[in-house]
């Protein structure tokens, strides 16, 4: 048995098909365009979160003042950089708006620009103890900010399509709720030990952490109790 197409149906059929391609290739050019604007957000973000301790330290030279200081600059830059991440799907949530789809279309790379900060925070405190060597340490502190920095260099490896299939979703989901939490806990703890040293620096991070923590919570209740009634 043969199928003869005449010429007319020749042409719908193709025009089918170049329809198909051409929202193919749509379609891929709109993925294209969303990494790009994505890695916008790490472009600018990248050049900000390094000038900000070099300001602080060519201002007033290199020493242990001026090199503390960007130590404590880069940590409240790494703390902000952690707020879109940490908080993107809840705020879209409770408010859906452009700049909350935005922020969560793009969670991703906001969390590399957290990790990025989280290095240049690193190589501050690197820095401070080439420049003060005699600097105390804290063995209980420096042992939970390593944990935290583990946990850093994981969620930043699972930030991949490849590493986030190879791990699966629930693992994946596990490591960056464990991950997420204890990371926020730490700079919940620093600011606390460092807020009699700036309290009008410290008291509003705080008070934003609690308020992260209070709509993280929010989102989590709402789900479960959404599920719970699909339940019943």
């Amino acid at each position: 048995m043969s199928l003869k197409v005449d010429s007319g149906s020749a042409l719908i059929i193709r025009g089918i098909f170049s329809k198909d391609l051409k929202g193919a290739a749509q379609f891929k050019s709109g993925a294209a365009r969303w990494s790009a604007g994505g890695w916008k957000i790490f472009a600018i973000a990248l050049p900000i979160l390094i000038l900000i301790p070099l300001a602080i330290i060519s201002s007033s030279g290199v020493s242990h003042v001026s090199v503390l200081a960007a130590v404590r600059s880069s940590a409240v830059a790494a703390f902000i950089a952690f707020i879109a991440p940490f908080t993107a799907s809840s705020a879209l949530a409770f408010s859906p708006s452009a700049l909350t789809r935005y922020v969560r279309g793009r969670r991703r790379y906001f969390g590399i620009v957290f990790a990025f900060a989280m290095l240049v925070h690193l190589v501050c405190v690197a820095w401070l103890f080439q420049v003060n060597p005699s600097q105390p340490v804290n063995l209980p502190m420096f042992t939970m900010g390593a944990v935290g920095y583990l946990f850093v260099a994981a969620l930043f490896a699972t930030s991949f399509d490849r590493t986030t299939d190879w791990l699966g979703p629930q693992s994946w989901r596990r490591l960056h709720l464990i991950g997420a939490w204890y990371i926020w806990g730490y700079f919940v703890l620093i600011m606390l030990r460092a807020f009699h040293s700036a309290p009008l620096v410290y008291g509003p991070l705080l008070s934003l952490a609690c308020g992260e923590a209070v709509l993280r919570c929010a989102r989590r209740i709402r789900l479960q109790t959404h599920t719970i009634r699909l339940g019943g």
